[in-house]
């Protein structure tokens, strides 16, 4: 279950009622997590790729949702066409921060952070609804992801139900990939 807008920074998020939770006891998937907890991934490189596997397991393909060095969408996956898609879902995937709980050496989630409005640059919140369409006006500059980023503008305008928001951070604490799925904000 999420825990609710007050361990995170996203103010106006809604959450739905429900997230996914997955540990996985053997594997690649569980190596990978383990790696995580013993050397933590604070670029968030092992946590996607953890989730890249899963979609592609779970029937998605894997799309170019990236502009520039290292900006776009963490992942964004389809079902169906790029011209035609039946669904897609883009992940941010984020690191959970932990204070110290009650004894010293017990762990406690304080939360997931999304970046917020860029004071600079008209850049939106994170994973924000006008975020989601700024990073598709940005792939719609590139011939190579031009396709997606029209078709996700114009699902975000005319078909929202079609997309689907997730924050995705590895609890350390319980070995497990969380999938924290996101309303309209």
């Amino acid at each position: 279950m999420p825990t609710g807008k007050n361990l995170t920074n996203i103010k106006k998020a809604e959450f739905v009622d429900y997230g996914y939770k997955l540990k996985p006891t053997s594997g690649e998937l569980k190596t990978i997590i383990d790696d995580i907890v013993a050397t933590r991934d604070n670029l968030g490189t092992k946590t996607e790729i953890i989730v890249d596997k899963l979609m592609v397991e779970s029937g998605y393909t894997k799309m170019d949702g990236k502009y520039g060095s290292n900006n776009g969408y963490d992942g964004i996956y389809i079902k169906g066409t790029a011209s035609n898609p039946t669904e897609i879902v883009i992940i941010e995937s984020k690191q959970f921060k932990y204070t110290n709980g009650v004894a010293d050496d017990v762990l406690e989630h304080s939360g997931v952070t999304l970046n917020p409005p860029s004071g600079t640059t008209p850049l939106p919140s994170q994973m924000s609804d006008e975020w989601i369409n700024y990073v598709g006006d940005k792939l719609i500059l590139n011939p190579n992801t031009q396709q997606l980023g029209n078709k996700v503008k114009q699902l975000m305008q005319f078909d929202r139900s079609k997309v689907t928001k997730y924050v995705t951070a590895v609890d350390k604490t319980q070995g497990e990939i969380n999938f924290l799925k996101l309303g309209q904000y």
